[in-house]
């Protein structure tokens, strides 16, 4: 349905994807209609103190905002990497930036760190009562935390900081955000020292 919509648009399909699923989210009876269809998580496992009751979660990138992040439970994920989220709110790349490849079946994603801001998914996640820890909302909740392009390399360690303080309270695990292609010299931060200095 949403392909047919959107003419095979990725990025609109997405967007309306993210919508739909915040608006389940907002309703409880129709929350438990889907989990009931759905089933739970099965397999559960407990990794670094984090009890996982399934395997299998939505990855970063998905549910940048975490707009979507009451339905994921019901949907029979095992957990939700909400981000990338950067310190400050950015638009990432020019559009065009998502490419169907259609005849490999794949899509490239030029999004470049699009999301509305640390302080913003904090509010959102303390209004939702998510609390470390707690399961609130069914599942772990995991935040991918990137650096924000405007931000100079120099600068990285307090720009990611900055977003880990005001997440760590709502997030069951942090992943560290270095790899994306997107944000110029971001990658550099995998060297051996600009990474434990990272890290550290």
């Amino acid at each position: 349905v949403l392909f047919s919509r959107h003419g095979g648009d990725p990025e609109a399909i997405h967007e309306e994807l993210v919508e739909r699923l915040e608006r389940l989210g907002s309703s409880p009876a129709q929350l438990r209609a889907v989990r009931a269809l759905v089933g739970r998580p099965r397999r559960p496992v407990t990794v670094a103190g984090v009890r996982f009751p399934g395997r299998v979660g939505v990855a970063a990138g998905l549910d940048k905002d975490g707009r979507a992040a009451r339905a994921w439970a019901s949907l029979g994920f095992g957990f939700a990497e909400l981000g990338t989220v950067t310190a400050l709110k950015q638009p990432g790349n020019d559009s065009p930036r998502l490419f169907r490849l259609v005849a490999s079946r794949a899509i490239i994603n030029r999004m470049g760190f699009n999301n509305a801001g640390a302080r913003a998914l904090a509010d959102r996640l303390y209004g939702l009562g998510v609390k470390r820890g707690e399961a609130t909302l069914g599942i772990p909740i995991g935040i991918s935390l990137g650096k924000s392009k405007v931000v100079p390399l120099e600068r990285a360690v307090a720009d990611y900081t900055t977003s880990f303080r005001m997440l760590a309270p709502y997030s069951d695990y942090v992943a560290v955000n270095v790899s994306s292609p997107n944000t110029p010299g971001l990658r550099s931060l995998q060297d051996r020292g600009a990474l434990r200095d990272l890290v550290t």
